[in-house]
C-alpha cells in the first residue's frame, strides 16, 4: 500500500472523562451519513474501521445558482450541484488525533459536523510538534536522511530585533544553522528532507503546525514511521 502525494494535517481530539472506542465513534459518523439523493446535504461517508483506527469522507453538496451571459444578449440561470470532500481517520490510542488529507482553507463545516455527530462531547485542537525533536527521531528511522531547507524564526539578534531565516542546500544545512546561530535560542518552522526508500528518492516536508507535504506517493511502512515520529514529538 502507497501514500499518495499531497497534504496532511493533524489535529488533536479529545472526549475528557469518556471512555470511547473507534466503533462507537464509527456508529455515530453513520448516524450523520451523507445522502446523495438530497439536494442539500452534509454528512459522513464510512470507509473502514480497524481497532483504533476510521477512516471517512465528509461529504457536502449545496446547490447554487449561476448566472450565463448569452453572446446576442440577456442571460439565463443554471442551478448547479457543488460538491465539496474532505478525506479524513481518526485515531485513537493514549491520545486521539485527527488526520485531515489535502485540508480546506475553512474547516469550520467539517469540525462543527464532527462536534454535532459526536454529540458536543468532543475537544477539537490544533497541534503543534517539536520540529527538533522529530528530526532526531527521523535520522534514526529513515536510511539516507538529509535536511536540505529550514525554516527557522524567533531568533532574538538583541534590542528587540528579531531574526526569521530559511537556509537551504543539498547537504550540511543542520550545521550550517548552529555555526549561524551559535547557541542562539530559536524555533524551527519546517523542514524539508530527503531519504532514501525501495531504491528512490523521497522528498518531504513537515511544519510545526503539524503539517506534512509529500511530494511523491509514499510506502506505508515510511509513512508510519514519519507519522509516529511526529507524533511523538507533540508538544504537550
Amino acid at each position: 500500500m502507497t501514500i499518495r502525494s499531497g497534504r496532511l494535517k493533524w489535529y488533536g481530539i479529545s472526549f475528557g472523562q469518556l471512555k470511547v472506542s473507534i466503533e462507537e465513534l464509527a456508529s455515530k459518523l453513520e448516524e450523520f451519513s451523507f445522502m446523495p439523493e438530497e439536494e442539500i446535504s452534509k454528512g459522513f461517508k464510512l470507509e473502514r474501521v480497524s481497532e483504533k483506527t476510521l477512516h471517512a469522507k465528509f461529504i457536502s453538496k449545496m446547490l447554487v445558482e449561476q448566472v450565463i451571459n448569452l453572446p446576442v444578449g440577456g442571460e439565463f440561470v443554471q442551478v448547479i450541484a457543488e460538491v465539496s470532500t474532505i478525506d479524513f481517520d481518526i485515531e485513537l490510542g493514549r491520545d486521539g488525533y485527527i488526520r485531515v488529507e489535502n485540508p480546506p482553507r475553512s474547516m469550520v463545516q467539517f469540525f462543527n459536523s464532527l462536534a454535532l455527530a459526536f454529540e458536543f462531547k468532543c475537544s477539537i485542537e490544533p497541534v503543534e510538534i517539536d520540529v527538533s525533536k522529530a528530526l532526531l527521531l527521523l535520522k534514526e528511522r529513515l536510511d539516507g536522511f538529509v535536511v536540505n531547507y529550514i525554516d527557522v524564526s524567533c531568533v532574538w539578534l538583541g534590542n528587540g530585533v528579531q531574526l526569521r531565516a530559511a537556509l537551504a542546500g543539498e547537504v550540511g544545512v543542520e550545521d550550517e544553522l548552529k555555526k549561524l546561530l551559535a547557541e542562539k535560542a530559536s524555533t524551527i518552522e519546517g523542514v524539508r528532507f530527503k531519504f532514501v526508500s525501495d531504491g528512490l528518492v523521497r522528498n518531504i516536508e513537515i511544519n510545526r503546525r503539524a503539517g506534512m507535504k509529500i511530494i511523491r506517493s509514499l510506502p506505508d511502512e515510511d509513512f508510519r514511521l514519519i507519522k509516529s515520529s511526529l507524533i511523538e514529538s507533540v508538544i504537550i
